[in-house]
């Protein structure tokens, strides 16, 4: 056999050995663990799903249904697309299961059209999508015990990538928990959706407005036992875990001391409150169809008599704002940059900005929060509640506060970007829009429960001569009133109450809702924060797919920023010339029409040329916006093109000059 056969078949076997080496290396790691190597560990289990699978006491099979012939077969390129997805729910589903061991068993299904696993699938009730054919497409997952306990994950979806592993290790706890989290929600309007069905629909038939229960608070309820507490209410229910308040407007006294003594009793409260929320609570609609200004609507709320005792503070008509958060809204000449809605959770040199990262309520969440003209909370210092004051979401360092006119705000247009922007001042500290309040709390009401109108008319009956009824001459209850909590206790304050509505929150998709922000994630995580359960949030504060390239959205930003600058300076420019036009046209009579005319052509030239210019300077600042980007990714594709290769390339031709060396210092040891 010559040399040139030897070395063939050499290099064949050495081949051969590799993949056979790969695949019993594989196989044999399969069942030990693996090594995962992701920027954020996305393979695997947090501590939270291993709590959770810690926590077992009967296995639990976790049946994975997706319809990968039907991809195959239709090759739809959004279905191709599920391909990636799947592969990385099914290793995720592998880790569960190699670290429960017996507890865990995962089972895969391709469930085809009349087939048991997809009769199966229907039972527990996925997700089916419509192909065009008869076979239906399904991507979901079915968790069943030993006992017939059974929960499911209805659709996994791309747009919540990050929330696969909470999905999972939601399901799982859901099918071997019994007792619910039992929630109290006050609010002065309809959130829950307690109107009865059938007047929901008669309403809607006649054409009149109906409260439709907010995404926010269904979300909830498939997880928790959520119970409509009423805005009058005298006494608020012991047996509840937490007391959501949400967007409380005139509360009476006696609703105000059942909420206190509910938190100085250690009850959890979770208080939604907000100086201007349009979107939440919006002004009647036949009024902003005619264009009908609506003062006597007030939507704004408060429960200043109560955080300020417990060391919370919330001015009025003061609203969070920041130039380096805002977003876009539509304004009246377009898209416009508006600084009193926030997007906070945006990437940044330093981590997320406007949120606290220390935190566990805060900390990792994966997607962008909403606010819309948010409130300001600062610590009360003149409250006698010793506490801890904990920001959770904030504006940046060069955010502020600010006032701004009403009309600005309530035009039946919208608020006006352009006369917001200029009330607001950057700052130099930032300002708290939600936080977290720790300690003992002192009571709002220290002298005691308020007078209820029975006891007003026993007074009045006693000045007027009649003697009320004998004492008794029993004591009160001993502890019926609490002048402070026993031990610390936690309550957390949002001033933004539009950030949990529909708007900017959820859209609803085949009847399925999808989330569009983080807004119920950073709710989720108070709730469960609140009850000192880590387990679930843990899961929830997982990394993301997405890696955003922050220097690429920093340079848009403050080119935007500049543009918006320009386009601000412009409309300036105009708006001035037709009230110069004005001006001149108040000022004409028959004797000097004809003059000031003239004056206003001359006017209408200059400015015209000065517009010209002014849009040849935003085109420039567009432009060199366009360029920076283009450099930026011009020299990324350099690196991934030539880059890589060229790496490749130099470490062979290091090697390579390192084995002529060994060659030539053997070939002259020879000689």
């Amino acid at each position: 056999m010559s040399h040139y056969t030897r070395s063939i078949l050499g290099t064949i076997l050495i081949v051969v050995i590799a993949i056979c080496s790969s695949f019993l290396i594989g196989r044999w790691t399969e069942s030990i663990g693996r090594i995962d190597t992701t920027a954020e560990q996305l393979y695997s289990l947090s501590d939270g799903s291993k709590q959770i699978i810690d926590g077992l006491q009967k296995p639990l099979t976790l049946q994975l249904y997706y319809s990968k012939s039907v991809v195959d077969k239709t090759g739809q390129s959004q279905l191709q697309q599920l391909n990636n997805l799947y592969y990385y729910v099914r290793d995720l589903l592998h880790s569960y299961s190699r670290y429960g061991g017996a507890k865990i068993t995962v089972e895969e299904f391709d469930p085809v059209a009349f087939s048991e696993a997809e009769e199966e699938a229907d039972r527990l009730g996925l997700l089916r999508y419509q192909t065009g054919s008869q076979d239906g497409f399904y991507f979901g997952l079915g968790v069943t015990g030993e006992g017939g306990e059974s929960e499911k994950v209805a659709a996994f979806d791309m747009r919540r990538q990050s929330q696969i592993e909470y999905q999972i290790s939601e399901a799982i706890e859901q099918a071997t928990t019994r007792d619910k989290t039992k929630i109290g929600v006050l609010s002065s309007m309809d959130v829950i959706g307690t109107m009865d069905p059938m007047m929901r629909q008669m309403m809607q038939m006649q054409g009149r407005p109906v409260s439709q229960p907010w995404g926010t608070f269904e979300a909830l309820q498939k997880r928790y036992e959520v119970v409509q507490v009423e805005a009058t209410a005298t006494e608020i229910d012991g047996t509840l875990d937490y007391l959501m308040v949400v967007h409380p407007k005139d509360l009476g006294e006696e609703t105000m001391y059942a909420i206190d003594q509910f938190v100085m009793r250690g009850g959890k409260l979770i208080c939604f409150v907000d100086p201007y929320a349009p979107i939440a609570d919006p002004a009647p609609q036949q009024n902003q169809m005619m264009g009908m200004q609506q003062p006597s609507h007030d939507s704004s709320s408060d429960l200043s008599r109560l955080l300020n005792a417990y060391g919370v503070k919330m001015e009025a008509d003061r609203f969070a704002g920041d130039f380096d958060l805002m977003r876009q809204v539509r304004g009246q000449r377009g898209p416009e940059n508006l600084v009193g809605y926030l997007a906070l959770n945006q990437p940044g040199e330093n981590g997320p900005k406007g949120v606290n990262t220390d935190d566990p309520v805060t900390q990792g969440l994966s997607e962008v929060l909403q606010v819309y003209f948010a409130g300001v909370l600062e610590r009360n210092p003149e409250s006698a509640s010793e506490v801890e004051f904990t920001p959770l979401l904030t504006t940046t360092s060069e955010g502020n506060s600010f006032t701004v006119d009403r009309a600005m705000l309530s035009s039946p247009m919208g608020p006006m970007p352009s006369q917001v922007n200029k009330a607001f001042s950057p700052g130099a500290v930032p300002v708290t829009i939600a936080a977290r309040v720790t300690g003992t709390l002192s009571s709002a009401f220290p002298d005691g429960a308020p007078e209820s109108p029975e006891s007003d008319a026993e007074t009045a009956d006693s000045e007027n001569g009649e003697s009320p009824e004998e004492d008794s001459g029993e004591t009160p209850e001993e502890g019926s009133h609490l002048a402070a909590t026993r031990e610390a206790n936690s309550i957390v304050v949002v001033a933004d109450v539009d950030m949990i509505c529909d708007a900017m929150s959820f859209q609803r998709f085949m009847g399925q809702l999808m989330k569009t922000s983080g807004n119920f994630e950073f709710v989720f995580n108070v709730v469960d924060n609140l009850a000192g359960s880590s387990a679930l949030m843990s899961i929830r504060s997982r990394g993301n797919f997405d890696r955003p390239f922050t220097v690429v959205a920093d340079i848009e930003r403050k080119a935007d920023l500049r543009v918006q600058g320009k386009i601000d300076e412009i409309n300036d420019e105009i708006q001035g010339f037709e009230t110069q036009l004005s001006s001149l046209r108040s000022q004409a009579n028959e004797e000097n029409v004809s003059v000031l005319e003239s004056a206003a052509i001359d006017n209408k030239r200059e400015l015209e040329r000065k517009i010209r210019d002014k849009r040849r300077e935003l085109n420039e600042a567009q432009r060199t916006r366009n360029e920076e980007i283009d450099r930026l990714g011009g020299w990324l594709r350099f690196l991934n093109v030539v880059g890589v290769p060229g790496a490749v390339l130099l470490i062979g031709l290091v090697l390579w000059l390192i084995r002529l060396s060994n060659r030539a210092a053997v070939t002259g040891g020879a000689r």
